[in-house]
């Protein structure tokens, strides 16, 4: 069985395969297929394409989809286990199966439908972080959405299991949020379970999980009154079901179960009618997908045909040879039913686990050249509509994209507000690898980060020092096994030795494209912002990643500054060759305007003044919509950020906050009133980095509210 995390709507994310015989192909196309399995789960969910908006009507020019409101999948069929549920085959016996068909149905009342989200027999280091002394270690009964254990004591497995007590058991779940809730065979035989139960409702009717299972209740009440909307088949069900019958495709392609030299035959039993022709949109939308990245890598293709037989009555269906065979549904979750149908039956279900279990993990192969030229701007156009929803290439942009993907070291500059990001992003979604950004400053890394969050591309992370170290462990493992497309990193991290291993095993176990720079001028000691923390970061990274590729990117680099990142550069490759630098020959903004002031020794009144007559003119700070950024050189002191903010606010309200790097700090005065002569911190470390989140995202959305004004888009 294979776990996924992927969407294009917000219900439930993870699903299943079952009887999937894995059989990787060697062909040319397999890298082309990681990265359109990589690119399909870049978020979780993440934006239908062009073509699949204008089909279902949803999308920026339609019908908006809905993020906000979960539809959750829930089965009103009493979920079939067949061996799975233990018990004593010789005597007959299974109460635990007694316990999950008959008492939850009888007793749970209002609940009783959590019995299709009850999964039994759940590794209890799958419910929780891994831990050598649980291995092999099951509970009876899991609910993800309550975190609730339910244990039916006096089984024979319990023997099975007994190098681990029960009690240590239940204090590794229970310190961790899990409630226990065991149940004896005696109780259940004598019909002494009803306080056991009444326990268990009661965690089911806590406010935190009861809120969920409203939404589950409602779903339930949904499927079995017929009552789905159109609308919500449209945003909810189709979108989903495509999805899920677009990756399984990839793993049919991946292990040879189709091919593109052959049609293609599919017969599938689809138990909600409501997914209507979800198969065929799903086949023609990945083969357009396809078709593009065979074009950019110069791979000849011919799409080819499919045949579709497609039922919702289980009686009308067979499994049939010279076809793929598949059983597929939404609304039930994964039981041992595919154990006793056919091996040729592949099974598709709703996982257990919710939006807090992300099973994603980089498909990866070695790095493709592409070898791109100016005729492939048209196809890489194609990728950017329907990643990132953009129509064409900023000025600048497209000789640094061109470039990277060709497998040249590069240095992008363009100018600020010109797309960098870009230029490392849409190369790293287009090659079958992990990535990672080393990044100097952590407001950088949050906006880029809240930037693909808004685009939907989410399976991406970043480690800074705002990280507990448990978190950056967390973090640091996990890019490591493959689970983000790319992350950002500080550059100090790469003196530290852990960091390093973990770099070393992500360049032994996976593979790695890009290693990118931004801010590279900091690179150089000649540069205005020079880090010592950037001296041999190229031959740290020529070391640990020799298969990596550069990418340098930043805003402005004089002739020395340049002169310096090619020396850097020069101590993992041969030569940086000048022609591997891409800039904008013409700097100019003409949307900029300049006026130099000459300091009259009054920096703050001149401010106070302009401030005035902007708020006559332009209904400046107002409407809270036009706003304006005042920079200064200091966080203290007479031309501190936090001293002037306090400035400003006597003058206008409240309206004016501040960002720093640091925490402001102000004098302290004894009770006489005279200072001491120490200086105390504003706020709390914890606050302080609360605040700046706050302020950098409540700049970012006033910002966007600007550009949707001023562009009158409706859709960001």
């Amino acid at each position: 069985m294979k776990k996924f995390t992927a969407n294009y709507a917000h219900t439930n994310p993870n699903f299943v395969i079952q009887n999937l015989v894995e059989k990787t192909i060697e062909s040319d196309y397999l890298p082309l297929l990681y990265i359109l399995k990589n690119i399909l789960q870049r978020g979780c969910p993440t934006t239908l394409s062009d073509n699949l908006q204008k089909k279902l009507g949803v999308g920026i020019l339609h019908e908006r989809p809905d993020f906000k409101t979960p539809f959750l999948f829930a089965s009103t069929e009493t979920p079939k286990w067949s061996k799975t549920i233990k018990g004593d085959e010789e005597r007959n016996y299974f109460p635990a199966k007694d316990f999950f068909e008959q008492i939850i149905p009888a007793h749970f009342g209002e609940y009783a439908f959590v019995q299709s989200l009850i999964q039994p027999e759940v590794e209890i280091n799958e419910i929780l972080y891994y831990n050598n002394h649980f291995v092999n270690q099951q509970v009876d009964f899991y609910l993800p959405q309550a975190k609730l254990v339910i244990e039916i004591d006096g089984q024979q497995h319990k023997k099975e299991v007994a190098r681990v007590s029960d009690a240590q058991r239940d204090v590794h779940l229970t310190s961790n949020g899990i409630k226990v809730v065991r149940i004896t065979t005696d109780e259940l035989r004598q019909n002494k379970f009803y306080d056991k139960i009444d326990v268990i409702k009661q965690r089911l009717g806590e406010s935190e999980y009861d809120k969920i299972l409203k939404h589950y209740k409602k779903a339930f009440e949904k499927s079995i009154n017929n009552s789905i909307s159109e609308v919500e088949i449209r945003t909810k069900l189709l979108p989903t079901a495509i999805m899920r019958f677009q990756i399984l495709l990839i793993e049919l392609l991946v292990n040879n179960y189709l091919n593109f030299n052959e049609n293609w035959s599919f017969n599938i039993y689809a138990k909600e009618k409501e997914t209507g022709n979800f198969a065929e949109l799903a086949v023609e939308n990945l083969l357009i997908w396809f078709d593009n990245l065979c074009k950019l890598k110069k791979l000849p293709f011919k799409k080819p045909d499919f045949e579709i037989k497609l039922t919702h009555q289980e009686k009308d269906f067979n499994v049939k040879t010279k076809t793929v065979n598949i059983n597929f549904s939404l609304f039930e979750r994964w039981t041992d039913e595919n154990t006793i149908a056919s091996e040729d039956l592949i099974f598709v279900r709703t996982d257990y686990f919710g939006a807090d279990k992300n099973y994603f993990k980089v498909s990866t192969a070695e790095p493709i050249n592409y070898k791109v030229t100016e005729a492939d701007k048209p196809v890489l156009e194609f990728f950017l509509q329907n990643i990132f929803e953009k129509d064409s290439f900023r000025e600048g942009q497209f000789p640094i994209i061109e470039n990277a993907l060709n497998l040249r070291d590069t240095i992008g500059l363009l100018p600020t507000g010109g797309g960098k990001s870009l230029c490392y992003q849409l190369p790293c979604l287009l090659q079958p690898s992990v990535n990672f950004i080393v990044c100097p400053i952590k407001s950088l890394m949050y906006d880029q980060k809240q930037n693909l969050d808004n685009a939907l591309i989410t399976n991406t992370n970043f480690i800074t020092s705002d990280l507990s170290p448990d978190e950056k462990t967390k973090v640091q493992k996990e890019f490591a096994e493959g689970k983000y497309l790319f992350v950002w990193i500080s550059p100090e991290r790469f003196q530290i030795p852990t960091f390093r291993d973990y770099l070393a095993e992500v360049n032994a176990n996976l593979s790695i494209a890009y290693a990118v720079v931004d801010e590279v001028h900091c690179l150089s000691e000649w540069g205005h912002e020079f880090r010592t923390s950037y001296l041999n970061l190229a031959k740290t990274i020529g070391k640990y990643c020799p298969k990596a590729n550069f990418i340098g990117l930043t805003a402005t680099a004089s002739v020395n500054v340049l002169k310096d990142i090619k020396i850097e550069f020069a101590r993992k490759l041969k030569k940086l060759e000048d022609e591997n630098i891409k800039s904008l020959l013409d700097y100019s903004r003409e949307e900029l305007i300049f006026d130099i002031i000459v300091d009259n020794g009054n920096k703050y009144k001149f401010l106070e003044d302009t401030i005035t007559e902007l708020v006559k003119s332009e209904g400046f700070l107002d409407d809270n919509k036009i706003a304006g950024l005042v920079f200064t050189p200091n966080v203290n002191g007479d031309f501190g950020c936090y001293p002037l903010s306090k400035k400003l606010n006597q003058i206008r309200h409240n309206k004016a906050n501040w960002f720093s790097g640091e925490v402001p700090k102000i004098d302290e005065y004894d009770e006489r009133g005279f200072k001491t002569g120490k200086r105390l911190p504003v706020l709390n470390e914890e606050a302080f980095k609360k605040h700046n989140k706050d302020v950098q995202d409540g700049f970012k959305k006033m910002f966007i509210h600007f550009l949707l004004r001023q562009k009158h888009l409706e859709w960001v």
